[in-house]
Protein backbone atom coordinates (compact mmCIF):
# COMPACT_ATOMS: atom_id res chain seq x y z
CA UNK A 1 0.00 0.00 0.00
CA UNK A 2 1.47 3.29 -0.99
CA UNK A 3 1.36 5.72 1.87
CA UNK A 4 1.94 9.50 2.29
CA UNK A 5 5.34 8.59 4.11
CA UNK A 6 6.98 6.75 1.26
CA UNK A 7 5.56 9.13 -1.51
CA UNK A 8 7.46 12.20 0.51
CA UNK A 9 10.64 9.30 1.06
CA UNK A 10 10.31 8.69 -2.43
CA UNK A 11 10.25 12.74 -3.62
CA UNK A 12 12.92 13.04 -1.48
CA UNK A 13 15.06 10.30 -3.12
CA UNK A 14 14.48 11.59 -6.42
CA UNK A 15 15.02 14.87 -5.72
CA UNK A 16 18.80 14.13 -3.88
CA UNK A 17 19.57 11.44 -6.99
CA UNK A 18 18.92 15.16 -9.00
CA UNK A 19 20.84 17.77 -7.12
CA UNK A 20 23.59 15.24 -7.16
CA UNK A 21 23.41 14.38 -11.19
CA UNK A 22 22.99 18.17 -11.28
CA UNK A 23 26.27 18.70 -9.16
CA UNK A 24 28.44 16.25 -11.75
CA UNK A 25 27.03 17.90 -14.59
CA UNK A 26 27.88 21.22 -13.89
CA UNK A 27 32.00 19.85 -12.65
CA UNK A 28 31.96 18.49 -16.09
CA UNK A 29 30.89 21.72 -17.80
CA UNK A 30 33.22 23.80 -15.82
CA UNK A 31 36.12 21.10 -15.43
CA UNK A 32 37.38 18.94 -12.88
CA UNK A 33 41.07 19.95 -13.50
CA UNK A 34 40.28 23.61 -13.88
CA UNK A 35 38.46 23.22 -10.75
CA UNK A 36 41.53 21.55 -8.84
CA UNK A 37 43.90 24.04 -10.09
CA UNK A 38 41.99 27.05 -8.14
CA UNK A 39 41.45 24.67 -5.05
CA UNK A 40 45.25 24.61 -5.36
CA UNK A 41 45.77 28.06 -4.45
CA UNK A 42 43.84 27.97 -1.14
CA UNK A 43 46.31 27.43 1.71
CA UNK A 44 45.85 24.88 4.65
CA UNK A 45 45.19 27.21 7.31
CA UNK A 46 42.32 28.94 4.81
CA UNK A 47 41.05 25.65 4.36
CA UNK A 48 41.20 25.38 8.06
CA UNK A 49 39.39 28.56 8.65
CA UNK A 50 36.57 27.60 6.51
CA UNK A 51 36.01 24.58 8.33
CA UNK A 52 35.74 27.04 11.67
CA UNK A 53 32.93 29.32 10.51
CA UNK A 54 30.50 27.46 11.74
CA UNK A 55 32.15 28.08 15.39
CA UNK A 56 30.97 31.64 15.09
CA UNK A 57 27.81 30.99 13.28
CA UNK A 58 26.36 28.97 15.97
CA UNK A 59 27.97 31.19 18.72
CA UNK A 60 25.86 34.13 17.54
CA UNK A 61 22.81 31.99 17.27
CA UNK A 62 23.80 30.33 20.85
CA UNK A 63 23.71 33.84 22.31
CA UNK A 64 19.74 34.76 20.31
CA UNK A 65 19.17 31.36 22.41
CA UNK A 66 20.03 32.38 25.36
CA UNK A 67 18.48 35.68 25.77
CA UNK A 68 14.67 33.90 24.43
CA UNK A 69 15.72 31.40 26.95
CA UNK A 70 15.94 34.16 29.71
CA UNK A 71 13.14 35.73 28.81
CA UNK A 72 11.08 32.43 29.11
CA UNK A 73 12.45 31.89 32.67
CA UNK A 74 14.82 28.87 31.82
CA UNK A 75 18.25 28.30 32.34
CA UNK A 76 21.24 26.91 30.18
CA UNK A 77 25.09 27.78 29.72
CA UNK A 78 25.77 29.11 26.97
CA UNK A 79 28.82 26.22 26.11
CA UNK A 80 25.48 23.96 26.68
CA UNK A 81 23.60 25.77 24.04
CA UNK A 82 26.43 25.70 21.30
CA UNK A 83 26.92 22.50 21.52
CA UNK A 84 23.49 21.46 21.13
CA UNK A 85 23.56 24.02 18.06
CA UNK A 86 25.81 22.11 16.92
CA UNK A 87 24.43 19.22 17.06
CA UNK A 88 21.31 20.48 15.68
CA UNK A 89 22.64 21.62 12.86
CA UNK A 90 24.43 18.22 12.15
CA UNK A 91 20.75 16.75 11.91
CA UNK A 92 19.24 19.13 9.45
CA UNK A 93 22.59 18.69 7.42
CA UNK A 94 21.79 14.95 7.14
CA UNK A 95 17.85 15.08 7.31
CA UNK A 96 16.00 17.25 4.26
CA UNK A 97 14.90 20.51 4.98
CA UNK A 98 11.54 20.61 5.37
CA UNK A 99 11.57 17.88 8.05
CA UNK A 100 13.10 21.10 10.63
CA UNK A 101 14.42 17.42 12.50
CA UNK A 102 17.53 19.45 14.01
CA UNK A 103 15.06 22.61 15.70
CA UNK A 104 13.05 19.19 17.24
CA UNK A 105 17.04 17.87 18.25
CA UNK A 106 17.27 20.93 19.86
CA UNK A 107 14.15 21.03 21.86
CA UNK A 108 14.70 17.49 22.88
CA UNK A 109 18.24 18.19 24.13
CA UNK A 110 17.07 21.15 26.12
CA UNK A 111 14.37 19.56 27.77
CA UNK A 112 16.37 16.23 28.46
CA UNK A 113 18.17 18.94 30.91
CA UNK A 114 15.59 19.24 32.68
CA UNK A 115 13.89 22.24 31.67
CA UNK A 116 9.81 21.93 30.85
CA UNK A 117 8.72 20.64 27.79
CA UNK A 118 7.07 24.15 27.10
CA UNK A 119 10.52 26.62 27.90
CA UNK A 120 12.29 23.60 25.76
CA UNK A 121 10.20 23.69 22.90
CA UNK A 122 8.84 27.38 23.16
CA UNK A 123 12.16 28.84 23.16
CA UNK A 124 13.23 26.30 20.16
CA UNK A 125 9.79 27.89 18.20
CA UNK A 126 10.50 31.27 18.78
CA UNK A 127 14.13 31.38 18.08
CA UNK A 128 13.77 29.41 14.76
CA UNK A 129 10.30 31.82 13.67
CA UNK A 130 12.00 35.39 14.66
CA UNK A 131 15.13 34.00 12.56
CA UNK A 132 12.69 33.13 9.59
CA UNK A 133 11.03 36.30 9.50
CA UNK A 134 14.64 38.04 9.95
CA UNK A 135 16.04 36.31 7.01
CA UNK A 136 12.53 37.20 4.82
CA UNK A 137 12.90 40.46 5.30
CA UNK A 138 16.78 41.44 4.91
CA UNK A 139 16.56 38.78 1.84
CA UNK A 140 14.17 41.12 -0.35
CA UNK A 141 16.54 44.11 0.79
CA UNK A 142 19.29 42.25 -0.28
CA UNK A 143 17.85 40.95 -3.72
CA UNK A 144 16.48 44.47 -4.56
CA UNK A 145 20.07 45.71 -3.91
CA UNK A 146 21.40 42.94 -6.56
CA UNK A 147 18.84 43.81 -8.91
CA UNK A 148 19.80 47.81 -8.74
CA UNK A 149 23.53 47.49 -8.91
CA UNK A 150 23.57 44.62 -11.24
CA UNK A 151 20.70 44.40 -14.03
CA UNK A 152 20.79 47.69 -15.59
CA UNK A 153 17.48 46.49 -17.11
CA UNK A 154 15.41 47.09 -13.92
CA UNK A 155 14.30 50.44 -12.61
CA UNK A 156 14.84 51.51 -8.51
CA UNK A 157 11.33 51.78 -8.21
CA UNK A 158 11.30 48.14 -9.03
CA UNK A 159 13.95 46.86 -6.55
CA UNK A 160 12.05 48.78 -4.17
CA UNK A 161 8.40 47.14 -4.34
CA UNK A 162 9.89 43.97 -4.20
CA UNK A 163 11.41 45.58 -0.44
CA UNK A 164 7.98 46.65 0.14
CA UNK A 165 6.72 42.94 -0.54
CA UNK A 166 9.63 41.38 1.78
CA UNK A 167 8.72 43.49 4.75
CA UNK A 168 4.84 43.27 3.94
CA UNK A 169 5.05 39.67 3.60
CA UNK A 170 7.75 39.57 6.98
CA UNK A 171 5.05 41.97 8.97
CA UNK A 172 2.03 39.46 7.55
CA UNK A 173 3.74 36.74 8.90
CA UNK A 174 4.31 38.23 12.34
CA UNK A 175 1.11 39.08 12.97
CA UNK A 176 -0.08 35.52 11.66
CA UNK A 177 2.22 34.06 14.35
CA UNK A 178 1.48 36.47 16.91
CA UNK A 179 -2.46 34.85 17.37
CA UNK A 180 -3.10 32.95 20.48
CA UNK A 181 -1.93 29.03 19.90
CA UNK A 182 -0.28 29.74 16.30
CA UNK A 183 3.36 29.10 16.88
CA UNK A 184 2.15 26.04 19.56
CA UNK A 185 -0.47 24.60 17.05
CA UNK A 186 2.81 25.09 14.20
CA UNK A 187 5.64 23.83 16.85
CA UNK A 188 3.41 20.14 17.31
CA UNK A 189 3.46 19.89 13.69
CA UNK A 190 6.27 20.54 12.28
CA UNK A 191 8.87 19.31 14.93
CA UNK A 192 6.84 16.18 14.92
CA UNK A 193 5.75 16.54 18.73
CA UNK A 194 3.28 14.47 20.18
CA UNK A 195 0.17 15.57 21.21
CA UNK A 196 0.19 16.91 24.79
CA UNK A 197 -2.24 17.42 27.93
CA UNK A 198 -4.34 20.52 27.55
CA UNK A 199 -2.54 22.06 30.31
CA UNK A 200 1.33 21.12 28.54
CA UNK A 201 -0.42 22.88 25.35
CA UNK A 202 -1.87 26.37 27.87
CA UNK A 203 1.50 26.65 28.78
CA UNK A 204 3.49 26.73 25.81
CA UNK A 205 1.06 29.13 24.48
CA UNK A 206 1.66 31.44 27.98
CA UNK A 207 5.63 31.41 27.48
CA UNK A 208 5.13 32.06 23.69
CA UNK A 209 2.69 34.73 24.29
CA UNK A 210 5.36 36.38 26.86
CA UNK A 211 7.94 35.99 24.65
CA UNK A 212 6.00 38.12 21.68
CA UNK A 213 4.75 40.31 23.98
CA UNK A 214 8.97 41.41 25.06
CA UNK A 215 9.18 44.29 22.32
CA UNK A 216 12.95 44.69 23.84
CA UNK A 217 13.31 40.48 23.20
CA UNK A 218 11.97 40.55 19.70
CA UNK A 219 14.38 43.47 18.90
CA UNK A 220 17.73 41.81 20.79
CA UNK A 221 16.83 38.81 18.73
CA UNK A 222 16.20 40.58 14.98
CA UNK A 223 19.29 42.62 15.71
CA UNK A 224 21.43 39.19 16.65
CA UNK A 225 19.72 37.53 13.22
CA UNK A 226 20.55 40.34 11.28
CA UNK A 227 24.64 39.84 12.37
CA UNK A 228 24.31 36.14 11.59
CA UNK A 229 23.08 36.91 8.15
CA UNK A 230 25.65 39.56 7.29
CA UNK A 231 28.35 36.69 8.48
CA UNK A 232 27.06 34.27 6.61
CA UNK A 233 27.52 36.74 3.58
CA UNK A 234 30.49 37.60 4.38
CA UNK A 235 31.39 33.79 4.95
CA UNK A 236 31.01 33.79 1.02
CA UNK A 237 33.24 36.90 0.86
CA UNK A 238 36.38 35.67 2.29
CA UNK A 239 36.23 32.55 0.30
CA UNK A 240 36.33 34.56 -3.00
CA UNK A 241 38.94 36.18 -1.50
CA UNK A 242 41.04 32.96 -0.63
CA UNK A 243 40.41 32.48 -4.47
CA UNK A 244 42.33 35.71 -5.04
CA UNK A 245 39.01 37.57 -6.91
CA UNK A 246 38.42 41.16 -5.22
CA UNK A 247 36.31 42.12 -2.58
CA UNK A 248 32.75 42.95 -3.99
CA UNK A 249 29.48 42.90 -1.48
CA UNK A 250 27.48 42.60 -4.97
CA UNK A 251 28.78 39.27 -5.89
CA UNK A 252 29.24 37.63 -2.16
CA UNK A 253 25.78 38.47 -1.78
CA UNK A 254 24.59 37.38 -5.35
CA UNK A 255 26.45 34.11 -5.04
CA UNK A 256 24.61 33.79 -1.05
CA UNK A 257 21.30 34.26 -2.20
CA UNK A 258 21.72 31.89 -4.98
CA UNK A 259 23.19 29.36 -2.39
CA UNK A 260 20.08 30.16 -0.38
CA UNK A 261 17.29 30.34 -2.47
CA UNK A 262 18.17 27.17 -4.35
CA UNK A 263 18.87 25.62 -0.51
CA UNK A 264 15.08 25.34 0.03
CA UNK A 265 14.53 22.13 -2.05
CA UNK A 266 14.35 19.29 0.74
CA UNK A 267 17.66 17.78 -0.04
CA UNK A 268 19.81 16.79 2.61
CA UNK A 269 22.79 19.92 2.63
CA UNK A 270 20.88 21.34 -0.56
CA UNK A 271 22.93 18.96 -2.49
CA UNK A 272 23.66 20.34 -6.03
CA UNK A 273 20.83 22.80 -6.11
CA UNK A 274 22.91 25.37 -3.96
CA UNK A 275 26.17 24.58 -6.00
CA UNK A 276 23.94 25.92 -9.04
CA UNK A 277 21.91 27.97 -7.91
CA UNK A 278 24.98 29.93 -6.55
CA UNK A 279 27.15 29.72 -9.34
CA UNK A 280 24.29 30.66 -11.88
CA UNK A 281 24.31 34.10 -9.61
CA UNK A 282 27.66 34.53 -9.48
CA UNK A 283 27.98 34.00 -12.87
CA UNK A 284 25.82 37.05 -14.29
CA UNK A 285 27.99 39.00 -11.55
CA UNK A 286 31.07 38.80 -13.27
CA UNK A 287 32.89 35.96 -10.99
CA UNK A 288 32.63 33.17 -13.81
CA UNK A 289 31.40 29.81 -13.10
CA UNK A 290 34.79 28.08 -12.45
CA UNK A 291 35.19 30.75 -9.13
CA UNK A 292 31.44 30.63 -7.97
CA UNK A 293 31.30 26.81 -8.20
CA UNK A 294 35.20 26.10 -6.62
CA UNK A 295 33.88 28.76 -3.75
CA UNK A 296 30.78 26.77 -3.10
CA UNK A 297 32.47 23.61 -2.92
CA UNK A 298 34.83 25.29 -0.43
CA UNK A 299 32.07 26.10 1.54
CA UNK A 300 31.12 22.28 1.90
CA UNK A 301 34.24 22.52 4.34
CA UNK A 302 31.85 23.97 6.89
CA UNK A 303 29.39 21.28 6.39
CA UNK A 304 32.07 18.35 7.62
CA UNK A 305 32.97 20.44 10.24
CA UNK A 306 29.76 20.61 11.63
CA UNK A 307 29.29 17.05 10.80
CA UNK A 308 32.14 15.96 12.68
CA UNK A 309 31.77 18.01 15.63
CA UNK A 310 28.09 16.85 15.81
CA UNK A 311 28.91 13.62 15.73
CA UNK A 312 31.53 14.14 18.24
CA UNK A 313 28.80 15.74 20.34
CA UNK A 314 26.44 12.91 19.96
CA UNK A 315 28.27 10.01 20.72
CA UNK A 316 29.52 12.18 23.88
CA UNK A 317 25.73 12.50 24.80
CA UNK A 318 25.37 8.90 24.58
CA UNK A 319 28.14 7.88 26.56
CA UNK A 320 26.64 9.75 29.29
CA UNK A 321 23.73 7.92 29.39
Amino acid sequence: MVTKRLVKKAAVVLLSASGLALLLILIRNIGFREIQHAVGFIHRWQALAIMSFPLLSFAIASLRWKFIIRSAHGDASFLKLLSWEFMGQSVSLIAPSFTVSGQAAKGLLFKKSGVASAVAFGSVGFDAFVRLIAILALTFVLLAIVLIEGADSVQALEALWLVALGCIAALFLWGFLRRGGRISGLLFKFLKLRSGTREEIHELDKILERLLRSRRLVAIAFLISAIGFLWEIAQVAIVLHFLGLPLRALSSIGVYLGMAISGVIPVPAGIGFKEAGGTFAGAHLGIGGLYGLTAILLLRLRDLSTLLAGGILFLRERLRV
